[in-house]
């Protein structure tokens, strides 16, 4: 956590306490990311005596999301790790269908089903996110959506089966520790946060492994609003960079539909990953090609599904952009950025 508000925090762990069986849990570890706020301090470290099995471990510089994971899955005693971020509330009955789903399969990443708390109210928005996955297009942005029907019919059309998901939004998940570091863990290569959740569940899916949602395990999780963190030059920096990382170890040959979906893409700077090639090799981990035909075979591909794809361009450096509308809402225009997302067209075969 970093800068996260004291109440929101203790809400967290109360929460833990209250509606978890204490007795399975080896301990709680907050990793206070060198947090700004004085009542993050001694203020915190006086209101943690009240609870003896959170163990508070302090970074000594910024480290980012991802790395503090890293420190704190390595600081763990525990044999299953159970991820969270520091501004949730965990429903009754969360924790059972996680850990029995990873001792049944340690190669099976478990994530509760997520419901949203509104951030101004705190209000439990209970069924926002029943019956749904988590999915990605060319731009590798992440988003929720409605479970396809072809995983509808696996699951025999009943909602108490656990849902297999293309991907995972990354914050709160239940992984096998000996599974989590025979994988990789988290690439340390990558900075603060932003595409570790793609890459792990590439990596999970194409290793050996599979991501499931439990819909039998619910934790409400506080959305704050967007680009909270990315706004800084640094931390947009930092997403783009992950995500080149995540398109030339993982997505073979169709890295290139990544660069005609963001051409600003292409000019970034991933770094040495060579240690996660090599990674990939060891594991002998299946190609990207089996991943789409196996696992997310609703992705439109090119030349398959659509037949051209990318920015749609016209005079004066502008392009078509979505304005944060939805589906069948009114479309805008706005200055050419290269960024994809909300930039991001396909023309389908079907003509769409």
């Amino acid at each position: 956590m970093y800068n996260e508000e004291l109440s929101v925090l203790l809400r967290t762990i109360v929460s833990i306490l209250l509606n978890t069986p204490m007795e399975s849990v080896k301990e709680v570890i907050i990793i206070d990311d060198k947090s700004s706020k004085d009542e993050l301090g001694d203020r915190l470290e006086k209101e943690l005596q009240s609870f003896p099995f959170v163990r508070l471990i302090r970074n000594s510089k910024r480290e980012g999301l991802i790395r503090s994971r890293i420190i704190g899955s390595k600081a763990a005693e525990g044999s299953i790790l159970i991820f969270l971020d520091s501004h949730v509330e965990m429903g009754q009955g969360w924790y059972q269908p996680l850990v029995a789903r990873v001792m049944e399969d340690p190669k099976t990443v478990v994530c509760p089903t997520i419901a949203a708390i509104d951030h101004t109210s705190l209000d439990l928005i209970a069924d926002k996110y029943s019956n749904i996955w988590g999915i990605w297009d060319w731009d590798m942005s992440f988003r929720w959506g409605q479970i396809s029907q072809r995983e509808a019919q696996r699951r025999n059309f009943d909602d108490s089966n656990p849902i297999r998901t293309p991907a995972m939004a990354g914050g709160l998940y239940a992984m096998h520790k000996e599974f989590f570091f025979d994988l990789g863990a988290y690439d340390p290569g990558m900075k603060i946060w932003g595409a570790e959740n793609l890459e792990m569940s590439f990596r999970i899916w194409m290793c050996g492994g599979a991501i499931e949602i439990n819909t039998c395990s619910i934790v409400g999780h506080i959305f704050r609003k967007a680009g909270v963190i990315t706004k800084s030059t640094a931390g947009e920096l930092a997403v783009k960079q992950n995500v080149k990382r995540a398109v030339e170890v993982w997505l073979d040959d169709y890295k290139e539909t990544h660069y005609i979906a963001v051409p600003a893409s292409k000019q970034v700077e991933e770094g040495d990953i060579v240690s996660r090639v090599l990674l990939r090799q060891r594991l002998k981990c299946q190609t990207f090609e089996w991943y789409l035909n196996e696992v997310y075979p609703e992705l439109h591909r090119p030349g398959r599904d659509f037949v051209g794809y990318g920015q749609l361009k016209g005079p004066s450096e502008v392009c078509m952009d979505t304005m944060g509308q939805g589906t069948g809402q009114q479309v805008g225009v706005f200055r050419c950025h290269g960024e994809g997302s909300a930039q991001f067209w396909k023309l389908l075969l079907s003509g769409e």
